[in-house]
């Protein structure tokens, strides 16, 4: 199984939660034969086979539309996790 995660877009250089669960989360997937690899929403197109796409903190909103939209032109699964933004309609 592939999943492509998408870090919020100034994850690289400010950490929160989301990249502590994206650290142990990816520690355990991949010890159980799941291949993750994280992308930021501006390389999606040059993914263009996954399973799922996987989405946290995304109160980044052009970030999460963007992953979004990408996931269902492609009829691919999406999952988010609970650090969600109320406002965001997907």
């Amino acid at each position: 199984m592939r999943i492509l995660y998408v870090p919020r877009a100034d994850a690289s250089h400010i950490f929160g939660g989301d990249t502590v669960l994206y650290g142990q989360l990816s520690r355990a997937l991949i010890a159980s034969g799941v291949e993750l690899i994280c992308v930021p929403v501006d390389e999606l197109e040059e993914h263009n086979v996954a399973d799922s796409l996987f989405l946290t903190q995304i109160y980044q909103i052009d970030t999460a539309e963007k992953a979004a939209g990408w996931a269902k032109q492609r009829n691919i699964p999406l999952f988010i996790s609970p650090l969600f933004e109320e406002g965001l309609r997907l």
